[in-house]
């Protein structure tokens, strides 16, 4: 029973929590610039790590896993969180959350640079997919610059998982995710402080968010879908994908009273029946054994 129960609140964090992560975006951007919001959650939700890390004793780590983990770091976490913070600053957070839902499309489309050859489910669901996507593409809203921002960091969280599956990386999970955390966070601090960035102490409100971001959408969500990863596979992991859309959508609707329209729902059904059918294509053949 106690396995159920884990299992209930990983799943609540990465479906439900990791789904009201757009709106808390877009409620912190109010007041936090973009990189000062990525690298102050970063870097806090990576220091926890860390600790955590030395308490489960993980092994200690070499240059080169380092460098690997660092290099994964700035592409999936940093260029992905500057892109679709710079995204949402101008586009409706529920549709972002489905063009981030084509990652597995779009890692179709990466995994050609690397050598990788996919099943052709895959393909069919990266076609679907980007048929769908090319639908959002025709709404009127995307005519702002925010649509190509979330399809760069779209673009960016396919690369770095792909970079992820090929470059030498820690052995222990934990380690692995808190060398990205505070590598992103560094880069994301080094960038505001480029960019000229003026910081100013947040509201109460916009306080309250960002530490709701940090704890539990990004260390909480972090935490649980590593969990689902070890215990449960790849397939209950990467299923947030297709819950997260329907989550960001709602809230999306309830904040601003502007439910999506006919096409909006026909696209965005396309993308993620697209993503989960690519994401299906390529699962391991199961052991006849259970």
């Amino acid at each position: 029973m106690a396995t159920y129960g884990r299992l209930a609140v990983a799943l609540f964090f990465v479906y439900i929590v990791w789904g009201t992560s757009y709106a808390a975006i877009q409620a912190c951007l109010v007041e936090i610039p973009v990189f000062a919001l990525t690298a102050s959650r970063l870097l806090v939700a990576g220091t926890v790590l860390a600790m955590f890390a030395r308490r489960l004793n993980e092994p200690l780590f070499s240059l080169r896993e380092f460098l690997g983990a660092a290099a994964v770091g700035l592409v999936l976490i940093w260029a992905t969180s500057t892109a679709l913070a710079l995204g949402l600053a101008g586009f409706d957070s529920g549709l972002s959350s489905v063009v981030l839902a084509s990652v597995p499309i779009v890692s179709a489309i990466g995994g050609l640079l690397f050598g990788q050859r996919f099943s052709w489910l895959h393909w069919v669901g990266s076609l679907i997919g980007l048929i769908g996507l090319f639908g959002i593409l025709q709404i009127g809203e995307t005519k702002n610059h925010g649509m190509w921002w979330v399809i760069a960091a779209a673009f960016s969280a396919a690369i770095g998982a792909l970079l992820g599956q090929i470059l030498p990386a820690p052995r222990g999970l934990v380690s692995t995710s808190y060398v990205q955390f505070l590598v992103a966070g560094l880069a994301a601090a080094l960038s505001s402080w480029l960019f000229g960035e003026s910081l100013m102490i947040p509201s109460m409100k916009v306080t309250f968010i960002w530490a709701y971001f940090t704890l539990a959408v990004t260390l909480g969500g972090y935490i649980a879908f590593f969990w689902l990863l070890r215990q449960h596979g790849l397939f209950a992991a990467n299923s947030y994908a297709y819950v997260n859309p329907v989550v960001a959508m709602l809230l999306s609707a309830f904040m601003t009273s502007k439910f999506p329209g006919p096409l909006e729902m026909i696209a965005s059904f396309l993308v993620l029946a697209g993503a989960a059918l690519a994401l299906i294509g390529n699962l391991p053949p199961q052991s006849s054994r259970s």
